[in-house]
């Protein structure tokens, strides 16, 4: 398989997995993740440059050396409730 870099004529289906993403989300945590919208605009995945080397990714990817899905999940919901809870303390 061949992986390659995300290109300009990628970013409807890029926008159309994360507005994906944010579905599942507002079903799990509807008190955290709003229902529509998206987290990245048009314009700011175009800007977009991955971390990683592509060459990286695949190497992690096919020696299945990656954080579990959930863990990733997990740590995002307690960031966001740290977030509302430091909020909610500065308005006491």
């Amino acid at each position: 398989m061949t992986i390659r870099s995300a290109q300009p004529k990628d970013i409807p289906a890029l926008l159309g997995l994360l507005e994906q993403i944010l579905s599942v989300h507002h079903q799990a945590r509807p008190d955290i993740f709003k229902e529509s919208g998206g987290k990245y605009s048009e314009e700011e995945l175009k800007k977009f440059h991955p971390s990683l080397e592509i060459d990286e990714a695949e190497d992690v990817i096919i020696n299945h050396n990656m954080t579990d899905f959930t863990d990733i999940l997990v740590d995002m919901v307690k960031e966001q409730e740290k977030e509302m809870a430091d909020a909610a303390g500065k308005k006491e």
